[in-house]
């Protein structure tokens, strides 16, 4: 049977909306597989299975994740994010998982571009490399400026390594079939 390759669409969101995108995703998995695997646990023929163990396994994973979504930082708010998002009308568990792995992935690049601009930032301050306009500034006004990028790269980094240490966990996740 010929099968149409999956389509990918591109997303453009706010990275706060590929946060929620991304753990209400994980939620709805981890609750459907939690079911699953309560009802299983109801048959001995099938919790003995490796496919219960499976599934049990993976519902635990999930439920380590799902309601633990990092707080956006303030400074990161507003920043736009692309990810591809498959779209097929019967889209499995596993794909539904790699939706949300992508836009994960997003946002850790994005977050990590930010960083990175706001560590250059941060160093032309340190190196004194102001522009004529902020000679003018007092030495107060600088340490200032130092201390808050300093706070907000520490709040984006903290951010970024729990997101992916998430996906991590995520990307662990499996979902056999019926005869898994």
């Amino acid at each position: 049977m010929f099968r149409p390759s999956i389509k990918y669409t591109p997303v453009d969101s706010d990275i706060g909306d590929a946060v929620s995108y991304a753990y209400s995703t994980l939620e709805e998995l981890r609750d459907e597989i939690q079911e699953v695997v309560d009802n299983m646990a109801d048959s001995p023929g099938l919790a003995a299975t490796s496919r219960y163990e499976t599934l049990e396994n993976t519902a635990q994973l999930l439920d380590g994740v799902a309601d633990y979504a990092p707080d956006l930082p303030e400074c990161l708010a507003g920043i736009r994010v692309n990810y591809t998002e498959n779209r097929e009308k019967k889209l499995t568990r596993g794909g539904r998982r790699d939706n949300a792995a992508n836009a994960m992935d997003a946002v850790i690049s994005a977050t990590q571009d930010w960083i990175d601009m706001k560590q250059g930032e941060l160093d032309a301050l340190k190196d004194g490399d102001e522009d004529e306009d902020s000679e003018e500034e007092s030495e107060e006004t600088i340490e200032d400026k130092v201390g808050e990028l300093e706070n907000e790269i520490s709040e984006a980094e903290t951010f970024r390594d729990e997101i992916e240490e998430h996906k991590g966990s995520v990307e662990e996740a499996e979902f056999p079939g019926m005869r898994g």
